[in-house]
């Protein structure tokens, strides 16, 4: 190498595997090829660890930046063996959940609290719409077992409104059943019915937890093992270029905070990040990948998010409010012309709420004692933000209206009306927030779409056209989430060790 620029102090051998992005993924599978022997590096472009599994302090108060509940933290579950391939799964508390969320709808007179017990929370549907037994039992019946291929088969390929129309007539039931599309996106006719509902009953079958000390202290204690293993993490190294030789990744060029040029060997590559932008922004002249990046290309990002994060200054316990995640159905039988213009126009005063999470109420101490904190996700548009978002003024003025929009809709839930008297801290984060914090394509929260043809007939996989370049992370899988992302680290780490004894 010629450019005097670059320094090259680290040779092919000293490295097996380089690991870009210290986000859950690539924690995870760093921990378990360390733990197998190997040389294992991780670049990090921000100064921390973890993606969106992160945390961040507003005076007393500490927020979780995205995480809400996640499953399979039980001995034999998903994350449980996953961890246990590193000797980790033990490594954070995993708080146990009893109701998964609380329905409120003042309009209709329902207060629902949603167990995460399957058999309890069937019964419990069927005390609040007794007439609708019939339909509740048989839907459970036939859609429940995510396990069964047969109800994978039933569910492939069909959006949740072609499953959910013709089994529940009961309207104010079926806003009910398919509460977390909050989290998704509206209306249900976009969305894979095979990612809802397994989303939905993996929770009844693996159980739902959130992590004690938010989900930055569980990316704090990976980060941790994969170091004290000797596995090394690079923060504020952004990727610049990578260069091939023929049909393998043969060099990471990258750039410190100094500005400093670097170049990194290894035997091997696993991408964390989004990979439209890893290859398609530093490589697009490779004709090995040009198709793939195109088809790429073609995909659709999850939607984005705006996430309200509040810090009060009472105990909402005092006030009769000891939920940890509420939702409600304000707005989401707005007409779909109405739905879609605001969502365009980033107006919440007419959008639905995604959740209500009071972190405080299940880890008090992410607060001192007396406070609360309260998170709001919204699902969001990338293009109007991106649009506005070096016009300062209409920024920071766009900013404003939704978080008085969240606000006001929050003080109609849970009946606070002076609650905006109450916040002593405040933040929203926008999609231009997560693009910039977690490098997410677009912002998205969940990786791809959830779109029946992406979920299902057309997923990306975890191998590229380059032989030793690997995904791992929700850019690789159908979708994101811990369980997802755990599965896809072991099954990168795994990859990584085939080829590597290949080539050993």
């Amino acid at each position: 190498m010629n450019d005097p620029q670059i320094l090259n102090s680290n040779s092919d051998s000293r490295y097996d595997v380089l690991i870009i992005g210290a986000g859950i993924g690539g924690l995870i599978t760093g921990n378990i090829l360390q733990n197998n022997g190997y040389n294992v590096i991780i670049l990090e472009k921000n100064d921390h660890e973890g993606g969106y599994f992160a945390n961040f302090k507003r005076k007393q108060f500490n927020f979780d930046v995205n995480l809400h509940w996640t499953s399979g933290c039980e001995k034999g579950g998903v994350v449980y063996n996953t961890l246990k391939r590193f000797k980790g799964e033990n490594c954070i508390e995993f708080i146990k959940l009893d109701e998964f969320y609380h329905w409120i709808d003042p309009q209709n007179n329902i207060d629902f609290h949603a167990s995460t017990c399957l058999p309890e929370y069937i019964e419990t549907l069927i005390t609040y719409f007794p007439n609708d037994e019939i339909e509740i039992r048989n839907f459970f019946e036939s859609y429940s077992n995510i396990y069964d291929p047969r109800v994978i088969e039933k569910l492939s390929g069909k959006k949740v409104s072609e499953i959910v129309d013709p089994n529940i007539s009961n309207p104010i039931l079926k806003d009910i059943m398919i509460g977390a599309l909050g989290f998704f996106g509206w209306p249900p006719n976009d969305l894979s019915a095979l990612f809802m509902f397994g989303f939905s009953m993996m929770h009844f079958y693996q159980g739902a937890y959130y992590i004690k000390g938010g989900a930055g202290a569980f990316s704090n204690a990976l980060a941790a093992i994969f170091k004290n293993n000797g596995g090394i993490i690079k923060y504020r190294e952004n990727v610049t270029k990578i260069n091939f030789n023929g049909n393998k990744l043969e060099g990471i060029f990258t750039k410190d905070e100094n500005k400093t040029r670097k170049k990194y060997y290894s035997k091997v590559v696993i991408a964390n990040n989004n990979p439209i932008t890893l290859l398609s922004e530093l490589s697009l002249k490779e004709h090995v990948i040009r198709e793939y990046v195109e088809k790429l290309k073609i995909r659709k990002p999850s939607l984005s998010a705006v996430n309200l994060y509040l810090g009060l200054d009472i105990d909402l316990n005092h006030y009769g409010i000891s939920d940890y995640m509420i939702w409600s159905p304000i707005n989401r039988n707005n007409p779909p012309e109405v739905l879609k213009k605001s969502l365009e126009k980033a107006d919440y005063s007419k959008l639905p709420i995604g959740s209500i999470t009071i972190y405080s109420n299940i880890d008090p101490d992410c607060c001192p004692e007396g406070k609360s904190i309260i998170s709001v996700l919204c699902y969001a548009q990338y293009e109007l933000f991106k649009k506005i978002s070096h016009q300062k003024d209409e920024y920071i003025s766009l900013k404003n209206k939704i978080s008085e929009d969240l606000i006001d809709s929050i003080s109609r839930i849970i009946k606070i009306s002076d609650l905006k008297s109450h916040v002593e801290v405040m933040e929203l984060a926008t999609p231009i927030t997560f693009e910039k914090y977690s490098n997410n394509y677009q912002g998205a929260i969940m990786g791809w779409q959830m779109t029946p043809k992406q979920f299902f007939l057309e997923t990306i996989g975890q191998k590229t056209p380059i032989e030793n370049l690997f995904l791992c992370g929700h850019w690789s899988c159908r979708t994101g989430g811990l369980p997802n992302v755990a599965k896809s680290a072991d099954n990168a780490s795994r990859l990584a060790m085939k080829y590597l004894k290949q080539v050993n």
